[in-house]
């Protein structure tokens, strides 16, 4: 095993020491390896054949400098015992990496989260590294992929229960960083430069025959493991480990390779309702009203439309709606009178969006009942100070969801979630719930013919269910549909949740900058809390200890 970092030094603390001002860089580092390497070489010939070796006067026939030239002896001495006898007979250095991944066209990768299957990619970028075009489909389940497609700044979302949704949007770059392999490479290799992070390489496994690559933080508790193919040096996988909790991965699939132009068409299935907010304004103007406030009137006056059969308001309210989404597809949610518009609820996402709960009565079968939906309330994309009302109704307090036939109940700590009990069969599940969006376990994805014995079942609404040996151990819930009997749930504030159920807990610190974990062992409860507005974003029932 060779350290990255130990090279630099040397390289760095005799140039120092020499008054130098050469400079290590990758290209610096690689090329002192390989002259290094190939005078230990000659050397060796000449060792064999009965001469003396005379390392100084092959290294100074090389063009780097005669400061440089110097420290490759220094670090040559250690390169014998340390590259050669354990790493590959020929010499691998991290700027070989870098070089190949330099001048990329495109890319295709696959995402991990938690070491689940999460997001595909695939990416083109013109001569100066600008994206020209992207594809995103996530979260693979029952009814397939959400699909996004962005080109000239055009922006397609495709929901696999038939809607799509066009919008523009500029800069993608931000969004696309993160996936990166060229750019994740690039900032690992400046950590390590920088002295913040540790690199360690070893030879290829013998079964896979890749280089394992680890680097360490020093400013913070991460783990990075890199595979790089050794023939093309192109890194295969980053996995980003932030103390035991946490896990992020990128496999590269491909890279600058040709990607079929289809993968970027906007084509989608007879019969999908488009929403436009391209081709026209949509949305309220906020005005003089804060965030909240403008959350809240966007709601009011679209649920006010909506009451008295004005579709093109309405439409243009719920952030450019066809009249056939409200008259068809949520015909059963159509208001006729509002009683209350509620606070709303900030949620964790790259732009401003709120969730507003609102009660109001709706008329079924000649039958006057109050629901209580919650709507998603964001910023109008390419539409500055603007707000709209998202199509996606993400509960109801009806008898029984509309959309996800998932039946209204209370939270009972180690026991149930509304009718779903620990311990029941995943049978019983399936009879109450239908298909499942999803089953996975950790990486893999199942079907209800191929099943292990420890798995995961995700349903819409946001209730899922950990099933081992064919009956269920653990419910989770991510929306506030279903409630503690005292009311608390899904988005409600971290403080009181210990004002609710005491201080006999503990906190599991999640150092990905995304949430914690708030844990009543004794009650089998555990709340997954926002790390910024420390609100509730999840809540997992198992049996207590």
């Amino acid at each position: 095993m060779i350290y990255a970092n130990d090279i630099e030094k040397v390289v760095r603390d005799f140039c120092a020491a020499k008054k130098s001002e050469v400079k290590t860089t990758f290209k610096m580092d690689e090329r002192i390896i390989n002259d290094s390497l190939q005078a230990h070489e000659k050397s060796k010939k000449k060792q064999r054949a009965g001469l003396q070796p005379n390392i100084r006067s092959i290294i100074m026939k090389s063009p780097i400098t005669k400061i440089a030239a110097a420290a490759v002896i220094i670090v040559g001495v250690a390169l014998s015992i340390t590259v050669i006898d354990k790493l590959t007979p020929k010499v691998y250095a991290f700027g070989q990496t870098l070089e190949a991944m330099q001048g990329k066209q495109s890319f295709h990768i696959q995402t991990y989260f938690q070491n689940r299957r999460k997001d595909e990619f695939w990416a083109e970028y013109d001569e100066n590294g600008k994206v020209i075009r992207y594809r995103q489909e996530e979260r693979q389940g029952y009814y397939g992929p959400y699909v996004t497609l962005w080109e000239n700044d055009i922006r397609t979302t495709y929901h696999p229960d038939g809607i799509k949704m066009i919008s523009r949007i500029g800069n993608t770059e931000p969004e696309l960083e993160e996936f990166d392999p060229e750019t994740a490479a690039k900032e690992i290799y400046e950590h390590v430069a920088a002295g913040r992070a540790i690199m360690e390489i070893q030879k290829p496994s013998p079964y896979a025959g890749l280089i394992t690559i680890n680097v360490t933080r020093k400013d913070r508790p991460l783990r990075q493991v890199l595979l790089v193919d050794p023939n093309t040096k192109l890194v295969t996988r980053i996995d980003n480990y932030w103390d035991r909790e946490f896990h992020k991965g990128i496999e590269l699939l491909e890279y600058n390779q040709i990607i079929d132009a289809n993968m970027f068409s906007p084509e989608f299935p007879e019969g999908t309702i488009t929403i436009d907010q391209v081709s026209q304004e949509v949305g309220l103007a906020q005005g003089d009203m804060s965030n909240e406030e403008a959350a809240c009137e966007t709601v009011r006056q679209a649920l006010e439309a909506w009451s008295a059969d004005d579709y093109a308001r309405a439409g243009k309210l719920f952030g450019g709606a066809p009249p056939e989404l409200l008259t068809e597809r949520y015909s059963n949610l159509q208001p006729i009178s509002i009683i209350s518009i509620g606070r709303p609820v900030p949620v964790q996402n790259i732009k401003p969006v709120f969730r507003v709960k609102c009660t109001y009565e709706v008329e079924h079968d000649g039958q006057v009942k109050t629901v209580s939906p919650t709507f998603t309330v964001p910023a109008v994309d390419g539409q500055p100070g603007r707000w709209y009302v998202g199509w996606w109704i993400m509960h109801t307090d009806l008898e029984v969801d509309a959309q996800d036939r998932i039946v209204k109940g209370p939270i009972i700590p180690g026991e149930r979630v509304g009718d779903y009990t620990l311990d029941m069969s995943k049978d019983d599940v399936l009879k109450s719930l239908g298909k499942p969006h999803s089953i996975s376990y950790g990486s893999e994805e199942y079907s209800l013919q191929n099943l292990p014995r420890k798995y995961y079942m995700s349903f819409g609404g946001g209730i899922s269910f950990l099933i081992v040996d064919g009956s269920v151990k653990g419910i989770g819930v991510n929306e506030p549909f279903y409630k503690f009997t005292n009311g608390l749930g899904v988005g409600d504030s971290e403080q009181s949740i210990i004002q609710a159920f005491g201080d006999d807990f503990y906190i599991n610190k999640d150092l990905s900058d995304l949430k914690d974990y708030l844990i009543y062992r004794d009650k089998g409860l555990t709340f997954e809390i926002h790390k910024e507005n420390r609100t509730v974003i999840e809540i997992n029932v198992s049996r207590s200890d």
